[in-house]
């Protein structure tokens, strides 16, 4: 009979020539309710044990009626319940220890005590991830490119890449593309990437990929702001803005009436041996590392003094 179930009983008489009384009054006969829980699960192990799952196995219960499932908990919380004597238990991370037990339950809602606990550990994670594929350039500069490739694929999950150039470390990243720069003009660099996992195991070098900047074809600014200061008899310094370029500007020309003066690094020039109270067409030019040199500026007129001072009155009259 099933616990806690009333049945409904009657009884009838019979004689030798086959006639039945009628039946009895019914009576309701009531079976005890179940209170007594199964045996606590014993005998727990693991097999199949991998970086980030395992296994969990345990003998089966024993009950008064019948077991009818079992509770399996991680660290004291219920992680799935089923009705064979095995679970698969997933998800876990490498290399880590997980406190597991079994309570075994009955139809009418007993549940034993939990297992023993039985400490079951994954294994460690020593596969490295494959070896990153299809680098690529992209959005390439002066000084700049964008180095792209494929994800890799690893056992348990690729966390980040490292990118060398020319076979030395540039940077780390958690994508898939990395922005190069301060790099120089038209120049190639042997890109490389390799692809990490948590574990700290990392993958070979990818094939070579040999990416170049662009020439500089940009010329520098036009100077602007020309002026003159400290003139003199036969003399000035002339002086301008600084230029801008895509790069960077490296010198100026300076040119005194369409014709070249002479070359300087700075924003200044002095300009000497000049005719007294003279003016100059002055006019700069901006240049870079690749030999683009900008239009010549406007001009600017600049002048020498005009000379204020008088002979010296003459001596020695006879």
């Amino acid at each position: 009979l099933s616990p806690n179930t009333s049945y409904a009983m009657t009884v009838t008489a019979g004689d030798a020539a086959g006639n039945w009384s009628a039946p009895s009054t019914v009576l309701n006969a009531s079976t005890l309710a179940d209170t007594t829980a199964p045996s606590v699960p014993v005998g727990l192990n693991i097999t199949g044990a991998t970086v980030n799952s395992f296994i969990l196995n345990w003998t089966a219960a024993t009950d008064n009626v019948g077991v009818t499932s079992y509770r399996v908990y991680k660290a004291g919380v219920l992680y799935n319940t089923t009705s064979g004597t095995s679970l698969s238990i997933t998800g876990l991370s490498p290399n880590t220890s997980y406190a597991m037990t079994v309570t075994a339950g009955d139809a009418a809602g007993n549940w034993s005590a939990p297992s023993t606990v039985l400490n079951a550990a994954t294994l460690a994670d020593t596969t490295a991830p494959s070896v990153p594929v299809g680098l690529n350039a992209t959005g390439a500069t002066v000084n700049s490119f964008t180095l792209n490739w494929t994800a890799a694929t690893d056992n348990v999950g690729v966390t980040s890449y490292r990118v060398y150039k020319a076979g030395v470390l540039y940077n780390t990243t958690s994508g898939t593309s990395l922005a190069i720069s301060g790099l120089a003009v038209k120049t190639s660099y042997a890109m490389t990437v390799s692809a990490g996992d948590a574990a700290g195991n990392w993958s070979a070098p990818s094939t070579v990929l040999n990416v170049s900047t662009v020439a500089d074809t940009t010329a520098p600014s036009v100077p602007v702001g020309l002026n003159a200061t400290g003139a003199t008899l036969n003399s000035f310094t002339l002086n301008w803005t600084a230029a801008t370029d895509n790069v960077g500007v490296t010198s100026y020309r300076v040119y005194k009436a369409g014709v070249l003066y002479n070359t300087t690094s700075g924003t200044s020039l002095a300009i000497s041996g000049l005719a007294v109270n003279t003016s100059y067409a002055m006019t700069v030019s901006a240049g870079d590392a690749a030999g683009n040199w900008s239009a010549q500026s406007a001009v600017f007129n600049a002048s020498t003094l005009a000379d204020t001072t008088p002979p010296t009155v003459p001596t020695g009259l006879a």
